[in-house]
């Protein structure tokens, strides 16, 4: 008893020790498994700012584009940028407008910076994007910041570019151009099929050829210059007639137009006239022994009639005036008349008669100014109809009907442009191209879209927005 007394008495103190070293353990897997906490916890929170700062770099991102689009800075030949609020010019190293800077709120902010229309060479993210449209380019930085983690981005955006409404600084017929019997183009003509001059036609420039056109003079024809376009360059191209909403009917706010066509005001006087009111609704227009149908839209005049036409849009599905008919603009007016087609959706148009324009018989056009892109003349579509100018007619204006057969002879004189499927112009016709129709474009820059896009370095390397990206 004595011995096993003896050694119990030997264990004396050891649950201490143990005690102390299951409690080092404890504490020691504690303090790691609170350190990994704290490495995650500052990890995810370090995850979650570069998260926020990309995103806020995006916004970035997102409000310069919105603003291009918005602004619409002129892209040809043009060397400009946006800022926050307005069209600028570049002032920092790589052609790019100034830093704009906003903030987004809890400690979040972002900075762009936007570049001018980018040259084939310029350095941006991606590669530059070739085709035979015309298309701007820029680049677009920005940078995110969010509780104290910065992040940049930088994308490669493009649009297309509006491109004037005449390819040829004259007359082009897409299948043909005709010119015969003296008649006279002092401009260029252009056409991707057979230019044919003769019996002493005469074409006083270019000759413009699509890469499988030809060109055909004889008895005393002449064209000055033959000037054929490359496989790169393509064909001539002609943009569609876009009506817009010319087809819906007029509002009047405050005695003007504020949408849909003008035809109401020819209605107003019509009105007038058929009701034997006082005096016609105002505004209206001057419409004398006109006849005019508001449902189907169709205005015919002949036999002396007179049309005074007010500033603003028209839309005719048929529009023939006739021996001795007088359509005039009133004084500084800028009008625009759409012939319209039943092809159209939601044109409005009967299935029979429509897309006609036809001016003949000693019937004019008067355009006081001169200028011919105060008259514009579209044509949605030809393949119903016709365009006919003929006898004695002399007009300022630009006609632009890309699908129809123009055809203009007779005496007739057109100073300003034309444009047609098929042109055709003879018998003594002249033809004079006016350099402010040069500037009619078929629309404005369109909206831009991203191309490419990639993270650059948190921190700029020179002094250019662009550098370490």
């Amino acid at each position: 008893m004595s011995t096993l007394r003896k050694h119990i008495a030997t264990q004396d103190g050891i649950a201490m020790p143990v005690a102390i070293m299951v409690l080092f353990i404890v504490l020691t897997l504690t303090a790691a498994a609170v350190a990994v906490s704290v490495q995650t916890s500052s990890t995810t929170q370090r995850d979650n700012n570069v998260k926020a700062a990309l995103a806020a770099a995006e916004a970035g991102l997102e409000t310069a584009t919105y603003r291009l689009d918005i602004l619409h800075p002129k892209e040809a030949g043009e060397k400009n940028c946006v800022g926050r609020e307005a069209v600028e010019a570049p002032s920092l190293t790589g052609g790019y407008c100034k830093e704009v800077k906003e903030e987004l709120g809890n400690k979040a902010s972002y900075s762009y910076w936007t570049s001018e229309a980018l040259g084939s060479s310029a350095s941006c993210v991606g590669q530059n994007i070739t085709s035979q449209e015309s298309l701007a380019q820029r680049c677009v930085v920005a940078e995110g910041v969010f509780n104290g983690v910065k992040r940049r981005v930088s994308q490669r955006i493009a649009a297309f570019v509006a491109k004037p409404l005449f390819p040829v600084h004259g007359v082009t017929g897409l299948k043909k151009v005709t010119l015969e019997n003296n008649s006279i183009d002092k401009g260029s003509a252009g056409s991707n099929g057979k230019i044919t001059i003769k019996n002493n036609g005469k074409v006083s420039e270019v000759c413009e050829l699509g890469p499988s056109g030809e060109v055909e003079t004889k008895s005393n024809a002449e064209c000055v210059e033959v000037r054929k376009r490359s496989t790169a360059e393509g064909p001539l191209t002609l943009g569609a007639v876009e009506p817009g909403n010319s087809a819906e009917k007029c509002t009047i706010v405050g005695g003007k137009v504020t949408s849909g066509n003008s035809d109401c005001l020819i209605t107003h006087y019509l009105n007038y006239l058929k009701n034997k009111e006082k005096e016609p609704v105002a505004p209206y227009d001057t419409a004398e022994k006109v006849e005019f149908n508001e449902v189907t839209r169709k205005l015919n005049m002949e036999n002396n009639t007179l049309l005074v036409l007010k500033e603003g849009t028209y839309n005719f599905c048929s529009f023939e005036a006739k021996n001795n008919a007088k359509i005039q603009l009133a004084a500084e007016a800028k009008v625009v008349i759409y012939i319209d087609s039943a092809k159209r959706t939601g044109s409005g148009c009967p299935a029979e008669g429509s897309g006609v324009f036809k001016v003949w018989n000693n019937a004019e056009i008067i355009n006081p100014s001169k200028n011919p892109t105060s008259l514009i003349i579209y044509v949605y579509d030809g393949s119903g109809g016709e365009v006919y100018i003929k006898n004695n007619a002399e007009l300022y204006g630009t006609i632009y009907a890309p699908q129809s057969n123009v055809k203009i002879e007779n005496n007739g004189t057109v100073h300003g442009a034309i444009a047609g499927n098929e042109v055709e112009l003879g018998n003594n016709f002249t033809f004079e191209w006016d350099s402010r129709d040069a500037g009619i474009e078929t629309g404005t820059v369109g909206d831009y879209y991203r191309s490419s896009w990639e993270e650059c370095a948190p921190e700029t390397s020179s002094s250019s927005p662009q550098s370490g990206c």
